[in-house]
């Protein structure tokens, strides 16, 4: 078999990014779709020159003794395999590589390359790359003996070529019905001295190949098993099953079944309560049920989110506008909280509601939906409440006060149609990073603090909340936190730890608002979290007490409907606030990425840009407490966005569709991402800066 007794030959120079394959082996042989797709691009920087026809393999004069191929093999139908779980199409990967080479201009990998990727050994440039790749995935047992069986094939381009070039190496075998099985003729010796990692072992890569014979075009195609007992498994359904089906529209298209899997999730299942409750059970603290519970019900809800879950398949094309992906899920239940809100108002679907659209136009992130079934929402409201209750109960606030704190809370939370939408300012945050980055050795503990804080409230942002319902809930929510935090037991109760005492006021607008005369405006104080001082001196003068990071809160009434801004700035909060409800401004309309989505027929959805999820990062990592490094981190990745063509701005837009129910069909879901041609030029630039 192929990966044993292998003989020493030249190591091609095309493969030198790829690194050696005793690696490469051990990375494909656990992710053979991904790993087909991402070592061939990633080996594209030397590869050689820009993407080729492919060079026919060296001819060979050496006889091919026994390797006849009977001239009528059979070539009927063969049926699924009964524990197939995953099945993978490259439509065409000469095209796919032809169009990331025409948006990077950087080498791509060809034929010689990606057929070592799929044997494992260095056999020539066998494959067509023109012709579909088919990977398959089953499983065999259930539980904890589920064992995976994984084989991939792929169309060669000249059968008489390539038994030509492999009879220089390899010893061809007359296999079932006029395959070909590929033996290897030696092992290269391994240097006593070589890394661990270079040295493998002789069980490394029980790889097995054969050329077989194909229904359809081409009449030949290699198929290799990530282990015998894989080949012979899958390799019959590879050529005279798979390739019975046209070829998918997409580039990439993969599919998971999930009936094969459901037995060992039911079985796993039973055993989600006593691992959780074991490994959060020795933890001391009466917060404990609480988070127990939680995890709990996340975990058993995923279980049966795969009960409910029949298949899935992704599609995934590439064109010069950019990458389009679509991931359709199709359902045999709802048990699960997931699926109820995924497939829920599939009777609303539509264009984005008229609030998406009056959203700041420099937003990051913005997300639209058409509600939350009710019940669904107060389970998981009440659970997080729960957590939250104990919490306080632990740190000795009184019932009665815990009661009205956890009360108002919850309030906040509402079924209603809302869209969302959030950014920054990137100037006053270049510039809050750049002076924490240049704080010198010889500042004390105090500044570094409050370089964190001004650095962290300019990381909070902007953030713009519109729901479909009366504002008086939300105020009412609001005044009644302000109340309950104010009560002495919890006063009492933080004293002695001022670092978790948060802080809820009721304040007045601030002057020259634009906001309406019934916004009512709030302020959450919450303690800095004390950033990494490494060896910097203590403050030079008495230190008071920390100034907290203030979160402003606006809430403002708008008849049926209400607005809610959250920032760190409260003239920035006001601003988009207002610039959002006077809708008079061009707002996300103006921004040419949407365009698709003004007509589009969509349950929920929005967009998302490359510097939204820098901002994100950056925003987590702050509340969580910083050091000087890790702020100067977010200072490189702000200035990478702003010298990069697009600044990592372009929207990603995305969606998720529950089709409307049709009598005697499964209930699907649809999800969508565009990735534009602009995003991943500024992909692209960042990558080749930071050496990826």
């Amino acid at each position: 078999m192929l990966g044993r007794n292998k003989i020493m030959t030249p190591r091609p120079t095309g493969l030198d990014v790829l690194g050696h394959r005793s690696r490469l082996a051990r990375f494909t042989g656990r992710a053979p779709m991904a790993a087909a797709v991402a070592a061939a691009c990633m080996s594209g920087v030397s590869c050689g020159g820009a993407p080729a026809a492919p060079q026919a393999p060296a001819s060979s004069s050496a006889p091919v003794a026994g390797a006849v191929i009977p001239a009528s093999p059979d070539l009927g139908p063969v049926p699924a395999p009964p524990g197939l779980i995953v099945t993978g199409t490259l439509t065409k990967l000469g095209g796919s590589l032809a169009t990331v080479h025409g948006w990077i201009q950087l080498p791509m990998p060809q034929s010689d390359q990606v057929t070592e990727i799929v044997s494992g050994q260095p056999l020539g440039a066998i494959i067509d790359l023109d012709q579909p790749i088919h990977v398959a995935v089953s499983v065999a047992g259930a539980g904890v003996r589920l064992t995976p069986l994984i084989a991939i094939s792929a169309g060669i381009r000249d059968v008489d070529a390539a038994k030509a070039a492999l009879a220089a190496r390899y010893k061809l075998t007359p296999g079932d019905n006029g395959a070909l099985v590929i033996q290897s003729l030696g092992h290269p010796p391994r240097a006593s001295d070589a890394p661990d990692d270079d040295r493998g072992s002789d069980d490394e890569d029980p790889r097995a190949c054969e050329i077989a014979p194909s229904y359809g075009a081409p009449a030949m195609r290699l198929v290799c098993g990530w282990d015998a007992k894989s080949l012979a498994a899958l390799g019959p359904w590879l050529t005279r099953g798979a390739t019975r089906d046209r070829p998918p529209a997409a580039d990439a298209h993969v599919e998971l079944r999930m009936d094969p899997l459901k037995p060992t999730i039911t079985e796993e299942r039973k055993l989600l309560s006593l691992l959780i409750g074991t490994a959060l059970g020795g933890r001391p603290g009466a917060g404990i049920a609480g988070a127990r519970d939680l995890v709990t019900a996340v975990a058993s809800d995923l279980a049966d989110f795969g009960i409910d879950l029949d298949s899935a398949s992704l599609d995934v094309a590439l064109s010069d506008p950019g990458v389009a992906a679509t991931l359709t899920l199709k359902l045999s239940g709802e048990t699960s909280a997931l699926a109820r809100l995924a497939t829920a108002n599939a009777d609303r679907n539509g264009p984005p509601p008229a609030a998406f659209w009056q959203m700041p136009s420099d937003a990051d992130f913005a997300v639209f939906d058409r509600g939350i079934d009710p019940n669904v929402l107060a389970r998981g409201r009440d659970l997080a409440l729960k957590v939250v209750s104990d919490g306080l109960a632990e740190d000795g606030v009184k019932d009665a006060d815990r009661h009205a704190f956890v009360d108002a809370l919850g309030k906040l939370l509402s079924p209603a149609p809302t869209v969302y939408a959030s950014g920054v300012d990137p100037d006053a945050v270049r510039k809050a990073l750049a002076a924490v980055k240049a704080l010198p050795d010889t500042a004390d503990k105090t500044q570094a603090r409050e370089a964190t804080r001004i650095a962290t409230q300019a990381l909070v942002g902007w953030h713009v909340i519109e729901a479909d319902e009366s504002a008086a809930a939300r105020l009412d929510a609001m005044k009644g936190l302000v109340a309950a935090w104010g009560r002495p037991s919890v006063t009492a109760a933080y004293k002695k730890a001022p670092d978790r005492f948060l802080q809820f006021h009721s304040v007045p607008l601030p002057k020259n608002t634009t906001l309406a005369k019934d916004a009512q405006h709030f302020t959450i104080d919450v303690p800095v979290v004390e950033p990494v001082a490494g060896d910097r001196a203590p403050s030079k003068k008495p230190a008071g007490p920390p100034r907290p990071l203030v979160i402003h809160v606006f809430v403002v009434p708008d008849g049926a409907r209400s607005w809610i801004g959250i920032g760190g700035d409260p003239g920035l909060v006001t601003q988009k606030l207002s610039a959002a409800l006077a809708s008079t401004g061009g707002g996300l309309r103006a921004r040419p990425e949407l365009a698709a989505f003004k007509d589009a027929i969509v349950g929920a959805g929005g967009f998302l840009t490359a510097r939204g999820v820098a901002e994100t990062g950056e925003r987590m990592s702050a509340f969580t407490g910083g050091d000087a490094g890790g702020f100067a981190n977010g200072t490189d990745i702000f200035e990478s966005a702003a010298q990069v063509p697009h600044q990592g701005t372009t929207a990603i837009p995305f969606s998720l569709t529950a089709p409307a129910a049709v009598q005697g069909t499964q209930a699907s879901v649809v999800a969508t991402l565009q990735m534009p041609r602009a995003t991943v030029d500024d992909l692209l630039v960042v990558a080749l800066k930071h050496g990826l």
